[in-house]
Parts: structure tokens; sequence; C-alpha cells
């Protein structure tokens, strides 16, 4: 799991909040960042966002403005929008990819099950892996096995009567290690209010608590392949974890600029 950084937790804090305002002179934010070394690091922490093309600034008549890009509010979800993904459409075709790569060429299927899991397929048996959705880059991927059938197939397939959706979901994800990952990132957000109200409560803390709350969401969405609504299981707790992120983001912004 990738090492969050300060620029990340900028990133965090304008995710469900408002806009980052600096004026010219030094403001109050400036002064309650000092204890988290934000004073003279923020303009750099700022620059390296913009560079990144994940954030962006703008003038108004009460000082400089940034906000997020879009590239920049992906990035500050975990690279994909769970809310976008769960509401998309789903057209009831799985795609499958089976392949029977020879024992001489290993590196090269170790290559492709970490391309498959990199873009959430779902493995459902040796050399079975599945997708709801179209997958663009996959002709790409399979390029070198084109025409070889024996090698490598993929098909389009829906359930035959007598079989699930649900069954293949279940078979394909591990959704008990998902949800217990979920839960985890609950854990973790819910200190934040404890840190709020602590007496003394410092940007320190905060910041601290930040690297805690990304490390904790890329911990537990790296795992989901954030189906469809229609193709969720019983008992998921994705949705839940994503509301509560939401919400105590939005609090810890909060808290932040009335330091």
């Amino acid at each position: 799991m990738r090492p969050t950084s300060k620029a990340d937790d900028w990133l965090a804090l304008l995710l469900y909040g408002a806009d980052l305002l600096l004026k010219p002179a030094p403001a109050k934010i400036l002064e309650s960042y000092e204890s988290w070394d934000y004073r003279r690091g923020l303009g750099r922490h700022l620059r390296r966002l913009q560079q990144r093309q994940l954030l962006q600034s703008s003038w108004r008549s009460e000082g400089r403005t940034f906000q997020l890009t879009d590239r920049g509010r992906l990035h500050a979800l975990g690279g994909r929008d769970p809310v976008d993904l769960w509401q998309r459409p789903w057209d009831g075709q799985w795609r499958m990819l089976l392949f029977d790569l020879p024992t001489r060429r290993q590196a090269t299927r170790v290559k492709l099950i970490r391309w498959l899991r990199q873009h959430q397929f779902g493995y459902l048996q040796h050399s079975v892996w599945i997708h709801p959705d179209p997958v663009p880059p996959l002709r790409e991927m399979l390029k070198e096995w084109a025409g070889d059938a024996e090698t490598v197939t993929v098909m389009e397939a829906a359930c035959a009567p007598g079989y699930s959706d649900a069954a293949i979901v279940g078979g394909a994800w591990d959704f008990e290690e998902i949800n217990i990952r979920y839960e985890g990132y609950v854990h973790v957000a819910a200190k934040a209010p404890q840190i709020q109200r602590k007496p003394g409560g410092s940007p320190a803390r905060l910041g601290a608590w930040l690297r805690q709350e990304r490390a904790a969401w890329l911990h537990a969405v790296i795992l989901d392949p954030l189906l469809p609504q229609a193709l969720l299981p019983p008992g998921y707790l994705g949705q839940r974890a994503a509301a509560v992120r939401q919400e105590t983001l939005a609090r810890a912004q909060q808290f932040m600029l009335q330091l």
C-alpha cells in the first residue's frame, strides 16, 4: 500500500469540504498549521499538487482559491469514484477470460494475473477470471495471443437458468475480507471526533489522523471491485463506509478552519 503524503492530506480535506482560500497575507489557516510543519511547506505542497494537475488555483476578491481538478478528486478517492461505479448500469453480461499458458511462460502468467487484479477482475477458478464491464485495455493486453483460442479466450456470457449472478459474485471476490477492511476504515474514521473533543486538539493530531484515514481507505477500496448496485452482495459495507468518509472529512475540514 502506497504511503500517504502531506500533499495527499490537503486533497483529502478538499474532497468533501469547501475550497481552500489563502489570502495574500499570512492567513489564520497558515498560523494554525505551524505545528504541523505546514507554515513553511504549504506552498511547496500546493505547487506540487498543481504540477501533478491535481489542484487548480484562481483569484477572487477575497484572495487566492484552490480547488480540486477532476483528476485530483479521483486521486483523493483512491483512483476510482465509488459512487459513480455503484450507480453505473449493468447489461447482464459477464466478460470471461479463460487462459492456459504453458509452464515455460510463468513470468507472463504472473504479469497477466497481476494486471487482472489491478483491473478488479474476479477470480472464479484456476484460469477463469470475470468482469461485469467491457474492458477495452484487455484487447491490448492479450494481443500476443490474438487468434490463439487454445491459449487465451475472452467471452461474454449470462448465467444459464438455475444459476445466479449472486453466486458468481460470491465466488469471484472475497467480500468477507472487503467488509473487514471497511470496518477497519470506519474504526479509524470514528477517531476524528475524539481528536476534536480532546483539550488542546491540534493540527498535528489532525494531520496524523488524516494520514491514518487515507491509508485505511486505500487499504479497503483497493480490494473492492466496486460492482454495479445490481450485483452488490447482502451486507456489503462499502456504501456505508463511503458515507462515513464524506461526513467525517467534511467535519475535519470545518475543525481545521476553526483553529
